[in-house]
């Protein structure tokens, strides 16, 4: 997901995460409705999610509104010009749902944005990886005797 570049099919993703039907037209390019009902009728223009701050900040809001108050969502540029977005759940203590950094906010908002919604456990584990060890079974002392 961190490697789909901003544009029209990481708008795509951002639109679909957030209940929108979709279909690509032709003419019209990429369209859709908001509500998920049958995208013939009544479509629109999909925002440009990971390019515009004003349609990227919609998507901050429909966290909101749809996530709850208790979520937090913090989108700055660090001081080498990085833009990051964090978005967090909860009061003190608070659970970090995700974190991502990007050339520019738009493109870090989406991007935690999809993390936090479409991929709870994104980053996945790596293959490589070697699974935990089972746990082992203790025997249970036989009733009626000390430990």
């Amino acid at each position: 997901m961190d490697d789909v570049p901003a544009g029209r099919e990481l708008d795509a993703q951002v639109a679909e995460a957030m209940g929108w039907s979709l279909v690509k037209d032709r003419t019209y390019g990429l369209r859709g409705r908001a509500d998920g009902g049958t995208v013939r009728s009544y479509s629109e223009d999909v925002p440009c999610y990971s390019t515009d701050i004003a349609a990227a900040w919609t998507v901050v809001e429909w966290l909101h509104r749809n996530l709850g108050k208790k979520i937090r969502v913090d989108v700055g540029i660090m001081g080498e010009g990085t833009a990051y977005c964090s978005i967090t759940e909860g009061a003190a203590p608070t659970f970090l749902l995700a974190h991502r950094q990007a050339d520019t906010a738009p493109l870090a908002i989406v991007r935690a944005f999809l993390a936090a919604v479409v991929m709870p456990s994104y980053p996945p584990p790596s293959p490589a990886s070697p699974a935990p060890p089972a746990a082992r079974a203790t025997p249970a002392a036989p009733s009626g005797t000390p430990p």
